[in-house]
């Protein structure tokens, strides 16, 4: 509940000698609903409040079962279910999807090229983790380009 009563002059000398100014202690006292006095003495970035987030109580609940926050934040951007986007885990990777990974990455070929070979061009893994990346664009050297 915000402060019923204007801050007094010499609540603002006591702000200035701290080195509060004017505008922020009555940011602290009447936007933020800080204790006058800890709005006074507080140095400036010394107190972190805890408010209450949009998603507060379902963001608490994907953290304590494991979910990355940024996840969370994607699902329900996704249409998701506040339940569901903080209580079903995510999708680990197979066995057989790491192996494949693995030689993947020993080929040269990246985490995100692999995975979008997959996913978007609907290769099956072998093909993904064998087939060599063709360097055809102007960054790539002219060695590369007569390879081609």
């Amino acid at each position: 509940m915000a402060l019923n009563r204007w801050l007094t002059d010499e609540e603002y000398a006591r702000a200035a000698a701290n080195g509060i100014n004017r505008k922020r202690l009555q940011s602290r006292v009447y936007d933020f609903d800080w204790d006058v006095e800890e709005a006074i003495t507080a140095q400036i970035g010394t107190v972190r409040h805890e408010y209450e987030r949009k998603h507060g109580t379902w963001l608490k609940t994907a953290l304590e079962n494991g979910i990355n926050i940024r996840t969370f934040y994607r699902r329900l951007q996704l249409g998701w279910a506040y339940k569901d986007a903080a209580t079903k885990p995510t999708r680990s990777k197979g066995e057989i999807e790491k192996t494949w990974l693995n030689i993947a990455k020993q080929n040269g070929i990246g985490y995100h090229t692999f995975i979008s070979r997959i996913r978007t061009q609907k290769w099956d893994m072998e093909r993904a983790a064998t087939t060599p990346v063709i360097n055809t664009g102007r960054r790539c050297s002219v060695k590369d380009k007569e390879e081609v």
